[in-house]
Formats: C-alpha cells, sequence, structure tokens
C-alpha cells in the first residue's frame, strides 16, 4: 500500500476513534471503568503507531526530500505540531480512570483541548503536506 494513502487512512481511523469519544466528554456523568478504558485505549492504540510513524519516519523522510515544497511544509509542521505524541503520553499517564472520574469537569476540558490539537494536525496533514508529499513519490 502507498505510504500517503496508508496515512490518510490512519488519519480517518483516528478521527472516528475522537468522533466516538465526543459524546463521552459531552456528557455530565462518568462513564463506567470499561467504556473509559476502551475509549481511551483504542485512541491510543491507533495514536501512538501512527505518530511514533510520522514523526519517526515519515517526517524526517519528507523533511530530506529533494522537492523543496515538500521539505519545508514537513520541517515547518515538524516545528509547529511535533511534541503530540509527548504530549498524548503526558496525558494518558495523568488521567486514570479514577482520576478522571474524581476531576470530570478538569477531565473533559484538557482531553477535548488535545483532541482538537490532534484534529487540527490532522486536518493541516492532509490538506497541506501530504498531497505534497503524494506528488514527491510518484515523481520518484
Amino acid at each position: 500500500m502507498d505510504l500517503i494513502a496508508k496515512l490518510y487512512r490512519e488519519h480517518a481511523e483516528i478521527l472516528e476513534s475522537v468522533a466516538a469519544l465526543r459524546p463521552v466528554l459531552a456528557d455530565n456523568a462518568v462513564p463506567p471503568r470499561a467504556a473509559y478504558f476502551e475509549l481511551k485505549f483504542a485512541l491510543a492504540r491507533q495514536l501512538v503507531t501512527h505518530l511514533t510513524s510520522e514523526d519517526l519516519l515519515v517526517y524526517p523522510r519528507l523533511i530530506k526530500s529533494e522537492d523543496a515544497r515538500v521539505a519545508e511544509t514537513a520541517a515547518r509542521f515538524a516545528q509547529e505540531l511535533g511534541g503530540l505524541l509527548g504530549a498524548f503520553k503526558d496525558w494518558s499517564a495523568q488521567w486514570t480512570y479514577e482520576r478522571a472520574a474524581a476531576e470530570w469537569p478538569a477531565f473533559r476540558r484538557e482531553t477535548n483541548q488535545l483532541l482538537r490539537t490532534l484534529t487540527t494536525r490532522i486536518e493541516r496533514e492532509n490538506r497541506e503536506l501530504y498531497p505534497f508529499a503524494g506528488e514527491a513519490s510518484k515523481a520518484a
């Protein structure tokens, strides 16, 4: 499978997980423990795999591209949007079920902020980076 197509597919899957979290975060009631872990770890599984691949393999490759547009865009994105994997890991470690249940309003705020940041990164990569990367891959 083409790398760019794979990344687009992973983005779609991550956005589906984000959409599944939205109603839970909109509710004032703390979800049952099993539902909390199911949603949290479904997102974690997808996100850690995807972001690790992007941050360690995809971005460095694109930054070294002979196509200046791809290299410049990837470098800018790495600067502006990098660090999301670390932020997600910190969020995941800090928000145990017990803490989320005890501090539900704060959990909802922090999680919604993280999801907005993630959604913005995905939308920008889909719109601004991956099209250039796809063109460069076809030309290579």
